[in-house]
């Protein structure tokens, strides 16, 4: 998290070189932050994003930081640690899961297991 923090206030951080939704080979020009709220380990508030606009599509794209994902509030190590205890009876008995409201829990869950059923066969070969 402080590295991500630092990182946004450099303003000399490296641009995207090419749109990611439309692949045009140009930078993309900065065009402002963000903010929203996520829950970390160690972290619950807001935190700012950079945005950059495609010259070439006229869409905008945002830098999340690696432990966010897309349109969810709680991180990566949240959600992880979430389902690992949840998911392996052995963590179960020795910790329980992090207070969370139970539907947000078995929608990680259901989201988990259709990931999960999408790789399989990538993981059998």
């Amino acid at each position: 998290m402080p590295e991500y923090l630092a990182q946004l206030d450099d303003f000399e951080t490296p641009r995207p070189r090419s749109c990611p939704q439309c692949q045009a080979n140009q930078p993309l020009t900065a065009h402002g932050l963000y903010t929203r709220t996520i829950v970390e380990a160690n972290f619950d508030g807001e935190i700012r994003v950079r945005r950059y606009l495609c010259e070439a599509c006229r869409r905008t794209v945002s830098l999340l930081p690696e432990f966010a994902l897309p349109y969810l509030r709680a991180g990566i190590a949240v959600i992880a640690g979430w389902l690992l205890i949840r998911l392996l009876p052995a963590l179960a008995s020795q910790a329980a899961p992090p207070p969370m409201p139970y539907q947000r829990g078995q929608f990680w869950l259901r989201r988990f297991r259709g990931q999960a059923e999408i790789c399989a066969p990538r993981w059998l070969a």
